[in-house]
């Protein structure tokens, strides 16, 4: 079993001495009116500004620290953004490349259908009037 820490059970012990002070008040135990009262309200106050104070400082430190020191580099989280749009820029291409190619497979395939239709027109053409000419020279004749 592992056993908890000194400082941790010293902050629990805090919190909880600060939550019966001020159920303790609330329930009107503590009469305002007291010295005891005034004094030990000053304290809690005083405690728990500084207490906000030192946890304050070390997280601006820690921003401040971090923007010093990150100025010229990116993150790793930056960087892994900016490859991923790399990729997703390279697969727009290829994909944008492919349609084109499709677009001109397609076009061709209609150009020689269209070319196809017309030989086929011209030749039934050719027929018709190869047989119209028969018929009229059979009616020559």
């Amino acid at each position: 079993m592992k056993l908890l820490s000194k400082t941790y059970l010293f902050a629990i012990s805090v919190i909880l001495g600060v939550i019966v002070f001020i159920a303790l008040a609330y329930f009107r135990i503590l009469k305002y009116q007291e010295i005891y009262f005034t004094m030990s309200s000053t304290l809690v106050a005083w405690g728990l500004n500084i207490l906000f104070a030192i946890v304050g400082g070390i997280l601006f430190g820690m921003l401040l620290g971090y923007r010093i020191l990150s100025v010229n580099k990116f993150t790793p989280f930056e960087k892994a953004m900016l490859e991923m749009r790399a990729e997703i820029k390279a697969m727009k291409e290829k994909f944008d490349e492919y349609e084109k190619k499709d677009l001109i497979t397609t076009i061709l395939a209609i150009k020689m259908e269209l070319e196809s239709l017309r030989k086929e027109l011209l030749s039934q053409k050719s027929e018709k009037t190869l047989n119209e000419e028969e018929k009229e020279e059979g009616f020559n004749h």
